[in-house]
């Protein structure tokens, strides 16, 4: 925000920027257990199915596979529309936002 005012403080561009790297952020935090569920629903033999710490597991087994790159798989077009979409949303909230003010 310090070094690009210009682009954070406009009506709709700032929104955008704001939501899209917030929702980007704490998609960075969230996505390795976003990819412990997609491999478990993904799971065909059963492998998970009786785990009680599940989710865990898999992340577990999934780390000791190919470390934390295995993590983060797909996080660059799971990123991407994380921007886009939130960024519009955020634009779209703060359009009802202004709208019901009035």
């Amino acid at each position: 925000v310090r070094y690009i005012p210009d682009v954070v403080n406009t009506p709709v561009i700032g929104p955008f920027f704001k939501g899209g790297i917030c929702a980007t952020a704490a998609w960075g935090v969230a996505f390795p257990w976003e990819t412990g569920k997609s491999t478990i629903q993904a799971d065909t033999t059963g492998r998970f199915k009786n785990s009680r710490w599940v989710t865990w597991t898999v992340m577990r087994q999934l780390y000791c596979d190919g470390g934390i790159k295995r993590l983060y798989r797909g996080f660059g077009p799971g990123a991407g529309h994380s921007f886009v979409a939130n960024g519009a949303s955020m634009i779209v909230y703060l359009w009802f936002q202004d709208t019901v003010r009035q």
